[in-house]
């Protein structure tokens, strides 16, 4: 009987997280606590989980900016930063599992994290990100997004954090200049501080909000459609992060 008992177990939790996932039309993760260890499957956007991963209790939430009707920036060729976004965040997911973090996305797919309803689509949205943030507990969240500005040769990379935190100035600056080491073309932009964007201001995480380039400027918007600058900005991200949790120690 003792031999079966964790698959009791994991078949129980797996149909919980169904029921869940059908009930909100969303995914985020699914835990399994076993003694010390974590493990977290995520999942695609056809709702396909990754293989879990044997994990530490660190825990990073990856926020993909927009989706569903509120599409974020148009680019000057037509696409769309939640589509950048979650792509970045899938990529950065990987990179993160990679190096033992857990990892927790508040969005998995195309859609926004509201009922179809709802008469505040966007708040609803916004306040979901929120309650995932903090019921994951995390010790970071960034928040991935893209820029735009109305003179097209503005370009580079930004990292905002919450002004009146001094951990989330910290963190912002590792990560500013883990992407300008890792991504040549990504300016030299400094870390910038903020007392107004949403999810800097209703968490009780240590947030950053990176946002990887302009879509308003042709030659970045093309570098961030592209696999290999996408991977220049992870690593860069990765690399703050691991600095980060490294200067705390």
């Amino acid at each position: 009987m003792k031999r079966w008992l964790p698959f009791t177990i994991l078949f129980a939790v797996l149909f919980l997280c169904f029921l869940a996932h059908s009930l909100s039309n969303y995914s985020v993760a699914v835990f399994l606590q076993q003694k010390n260890e974590v493990r977290v499957t995520y999942y695609d956007d056809e709702g396909k989980p990754f293989p879990p991963v044997l994990l530490k209790d660190t825990v990073v939430v990856l926020d993909a900016g927009h989706g569903g009707i509120d599409p974020g920036k148009v680019g000057v060729s037509g696409v769309l930063e939640r589509e950048i976004n979650l792509e970045i965040v899938f990529r950065l997911a990987q990179a993160l599992t990679g190096r033992g973090y857990t990892v927790v996305l508040t969005r998995t797919g195309e859609e926004g994290l509201y009922q179809e309803g709802s008469a505040n689509k966007k708040r609803e949205d916004m306040a979901n990100r929120v309650r995932i943030i903090q019921k994951a507990n995390a010790a970071l969240t960034i928040s991935i997004h893209q820029n735009s500005y109305p003179d097209a040769s503005v370009f580079g990379a930004q990292v905002f954090y919450h002004e009146g935190s001094a951990e989330g100035r910290r963190a912002a600056e590792c990560i500013q200049q883990g992407i300008r080491q890792a991504a040549a073309e990504s300016g030299e932009r400094s870390a910038k501080g903020n007392k107004t964007y949403y999810l800097l201001t209703h968490t009780d995480s240590v947030a950053v909000i990176v946002e990887c380039g302009f879509l308003t400027n042709p030659a970045e918007e093309k570098l961030l459609t592209t696999a290999a600058y996408q991977e220049q900005i992870v690593s860069g991200i990765v690399n703050g992060v691991e600095a980060y949790f490294s200067s705390a120690k």
